[in-house]
């Protein structure tokens, strides 16, 4: 087999691994929920139902930290779709324009055993105002479930740039099985230390 034969055998080997080595890039915790949120919402096919002349203002909450980053996501979710929005400023007037509000927020994300989950739910409320009196509205429940393996990252990594409510501590977790055999070595050392103790 000449040299030529093998390089295209080397190169069709590492092919496989290096579209492996794509796939496997695990995200840090924002960018996880970030994608898991986006996703779901993609599911309820919001975007089609809205109207491209419309500007969506979405009113931000100041005081709840994840309703802000819930109302981030949709926002950049519907510029993605080519939705013109924007976040409510003092002296906005969209009469002739959609309000939007995250209502009920709930949001888990969880590392066990090289796992991570996310897990939660919200409301998107979608409304007009005429006259100051609400005309219309109409509620869209967002479910957000996902899980990866996040096995070789740091809670570190996971951790940068995440709000409080994504973070993750790294947590020594046992199996009852591993408890079991750690109490028995305890357990025999302090016999066999008494025993030569003793004896001296």
């Amino acid at each position: 087999m000449n040299k030529q034969n093998i390089n295209i055998i080397l190169f069709v080997m590492l092919f496989p691994f290096s579209i492996l080595s794509a796939q496997r890039t695990i995200p840090n915790n924002i960018a996880f929920a970030t994608e898991t949120i986006k996703n779901a919402i993609n599911e309820l096919k919001i975007s089609e139902e809205l109207r491209s002349d419309k500007t969506y203002h979405i009113q931000r909450s100041k005081s709840d930290s994840l309703s802000a980053f819930l109302s981030d996501v949709v926002s950049e979710y519907l510029k993605e779709s080519g939705h013109k929005t924007v976040f409510n400023r003092h002296g906005d007037n969209p009469e002739s324009d959609l309000l939007l509000r995250i209502i009920e927020p709930i949001l888990d994300l969880d590392v066990k055993c090289d796992k991570r989950t996310v897990a939660g739910e919200f409301t998107i409320l979608l409304y007009s105002v005429e006259a100051g009196e609400i005309n219309w509205g109409k509620e869209y429940s967002v479910i957000i479930a996902a899980e990866d393996n996040v096995g070789g990252k740091s809670a570190r990594y996971l951790n940068s740039s995440v709000p409080v409510f994504l973070r993750i501590e790294k947590k020594a977790a046992f199996s009852g099985k591993k408890l079991e055999k750690v109490l028995a070595l305890t357990v025999v050392g302090i016999i066999t230390y008494l025993f030569y103790s003793i004896r001296g």
